[in-house]
């Protein structure tokens, strides 16, 4: 009763995806801690009072109630009080918070770079000196209650391998995905070779009615969004047409899940890889087909970022607002991979990968919206088109990001807009660096 704020944030995907390719990429050292009983050690701002417990009460002291000095599980406050005990603790040993990720902190002294991923009690400590993580280390266990994990190898549902002698990191989720086949009883599915059938259109459930006859649609199609989240940008498409029909489902719908499944028991081993390259260089690939979705005609745009190849951010959505030519839907989406470019360069910034001045370069497939991105004059073919959308023109005059023509076939993005034929999927989850070893 009687509280406000109970928001805490924690780190992002991308942005752990991002420091692990900076992992492979300098050859840092990377570990996890645990924090025991993380929660107890928030303090309030307020004067917060609880029941007494069972056991504690005595005779004539049942009117009575506890004053609680520190934040207990249970409390819906107790999440952002242990974040703020955490945040002021990290600040005053000199780590400074991202802007762009409330829960990362760098440090850097001279050579030695420090970050530092907060994800509620659990901690990725990354640095390239050795003794400066034991250092840091040490630290944080004299003033909490910490469990070392040491190497980082498992984080949220994710396997992290690692070859220091050939300089590769993967992350993989393979023995999560053993766990959804076997909770949904598809352990012993055909496997096949492509997630989404290009001849299958799937359109909204006519009767109305919910015609998925027991199967669990909205648990498969959550349980396969957190491995499209974490590990997988070739679900992306598949998952984000999926969930467009999570209101009563029909039979094809769920035929359409299960083939995600049937894909998942052929790509089960695949592995998501980041390796030492000799450049920084991160690039954007963004695409979209136009009136794609045959009941409202809207157009399905799709992005991805990369390190030297390796995937660190992707997304596939589809479009507020119909597009009237393929030009006009890849300017629109050309607006959205820029607001994600930005935010992107602003967290590389924050770990010192990245100069102030520095140009994203991202890659388009249509040459009409990439001149539309530099031409600030309106005509009749574009003066319909919302004011939000020309936010990108702005951000290349100020030189903030470059659009670069690709041609289509080496357009990777183009898996996240549409479904494919089983060569050319593969072939473009390759670029991606999705790879079974």
């Amino acid at each position: 009763m009687d509280y406000n704020e109970t928001f805490a944030p924690v780190t992002k995907f991308t942005s752990f995806r991002c420091i692990l390719a900076l992992v492979a990429l300098e050859d840092m050292e990377i570990h996890q801690m645990d924090m025991k009983t993380a929660f107890l050690n928030g303090e309030f701002l307020k004067k917060n009072y609880m029941e007494q417990p069972q056991g504690f009460m005595h005779q004539g002291g049942e009117h009575l109630v506890c004053k609680l000095h520190k934040s207990l599980y249970g409390l819906k406050q107790s999440p952002r009080a242990w974040n703020q005990k955490l945040d002021a603790f990290l600040k005053n040993i000199e780590f400074m918070k991202s802007e762009a990720d409330l829960s990362v902190y760098v440090a850097q002294v001279g050579d030695v770079k420090f970050f530092i991923v907060v994800y509620v009690d659990d901690l990725i400590l990354v640095c390239n000196d050795e003794n400066k993580l034991l250092q840091i280390k040490e630290e944080l266990s004299q003033k909490f209650e910490m469990k070392d994990l040491r190497e980082l190898h498992f984080f949220l549902g994710m396997e992290v391998e690692r070859n220091c002698d050939e300089r590769l990191l993967r992350i993989n989720q393979i023995k999560y995905l053993k766990e959804i086949l076997k909770r949904f009883r598809m352990e012993e599915c055909k496997p096949i070779g492509v997630p989404f059938d290009p001849k299958v259109k799937l359109q909204k459930n006519a009767n109305g009615n919910d015609e998925s006859k027991g199967f669990p649609y909205q648990q498969a199609v959550g349980s396969l969004m957190y491995d499209m989240l974490c590990t997988r940008p070739n679900l992306a498409y598949p998952i984000s047409v999926l969930s467009q029909h999570m209101v009563n489902p029909n039979m094809e719908h769920c035929m359409a899940v299960k083939r995600i499944f049937r894909y998942l028991q052929s790509t089960l081993q695949m592995k998501l890889q980041f390796d030492a390259t000799p450049s920084k260089e991160l690039l954007g690939y963004c695409d979209a087909d136009w009136g794609g979705d045959l009941e409202y005609k809207r157009s399905t745009i799709g992005f991805v970022f990369m390190i030297e190849g390796g995937a660190i951010s992707w997304s596939s959505k589809r479009q507020l607002i119909i597009a009237l030519s393929t030009m006009e839907a890849k300017y629109m989406a050309n607006t959205q991979v820029t607001k994600e470019a930005i935010w992107i360069t602003k967290l590389m910034m924050d770990l010192g990968y990245m100069e102030e001045n520095k140009v994203m370069v991202i890659r388009c497939n249509n040459q009409g919206a990439i001149s539309l991105t530099k031409n600030l004059t309106h005509h009749a073919r574009t003066k319909h088109i919302d004011v939000q959308h020309h936010f990108v023109r702005k951000r290349v005059e100020n030189g903030e990001v470059r659009f670069e023509y690709c041609p289509t076939e080496h357009m990777v993005a183009d898996v996240l807009t549409k479904a494919l034929s089983k060569e050319r999927h593969h072939k473009l989850i390759n670029m991606f660096k999705l790879e079974t070893s």
